[in-house]
């Protein structure tokens, strides 16, 4: 379309979209059951995004310069996991893939697994906020 017309599209993908409620909601249900966190359809590669930052990626994607055509994951800096950091996330739900972070995940091992970087070069966007404080 955007080749076709020369009307930029922006899409953002936000994986889980969460407030502060269901956050805590959740942080309290895996504190009660920590094998909660394994479930299904409570995984996402922990990868998910606050409201709050999924609306300002919003703006920024409606009033952006010109970007073209735009795919942009638009995910949190970090993991949901209550316990275990990226590395180890990937060692217990994925044991067969080799591990190929690199030095980022030393100075942050609740790095998100899931890049987010074009959402932040092209909409000038940063998540403000973390599940790991």
């Amino acid at each position: 379309f955007t080749q076709r017309t020369g009307v930029p599209t922006v899409c953002i993908r936000p994986p889980a979209v969460m407030n502060d409620e269901v956050i805590e909601t959740i942080k309290e249900a895996r504190r009660r059951d920590p094998e909660r966190e394994w479930t299904p359809r409570n995984w996402e590669y922990g990868c998910y995004v606050h409201v709050e930052d999924l609306a300002r990626a919003t703006v920024l994607a409606l009033t952006c310069p010109d970007p073209g055509h735009v795919v942009a994951l638009v995910i949190a800096d970090d993991v949901t996991s209550a316990e275990l950091d990226s590395r180890r996330l990937v060692e217990k739900l994925m044991p067969t893939v080799p591990w190929r972070g690199g030095g980022e995940y030393e100075s942050d091992p609740f790095k998100s697994l899931a890049d987010n970087s074009l959402a932040k070069k092209v909409l000038g966007w940063k998540p403000h906020y973390r599940w790991h404080g």
